[in-house]
């Protein structure tokens, strides 16, 4: 059986609601809000990862940090945010 990340991550949403974790704001549903983004070895496996970015940097405050660790290379710069690339 193949898993997309977008199942992945709807079962483990669905796992943590069961015990009582709840994330009601993510980088999909909400804009200007959060101070990071941190991608850690994530952003080669999604199916969209230039989708997945946008998203981030619309749900960042102003100011704030987008973090990748992929070393995948397509994390660049975006005009809310000053982005780092983190190396382990």
């Amino acid at each position: 059986m193949i898993i997309t990340a977008s199942r992945l991550m709807s079962m483990q949403l669905k796992k943590q609601k069961n015990v009582g974790i709840r994330f009601d704001r993510n980088i999909y549903n909400t804009d200007d809000f959060f101070s990071a983004v941190i991608f850690c070895g994530t952003l080669q496996h999604l199916d969209e990862p230039f989708a997945t970015i946008k998203s981030a940097v619309k749900s960042l405050k102003r100011g704030a940090h987008i973090f990748d660790d992929s070393k995948c290379g397509i994390v660049s710069l975006s005009s809310k945010t000053e982005i780092a690339h983190v190396i382990p």
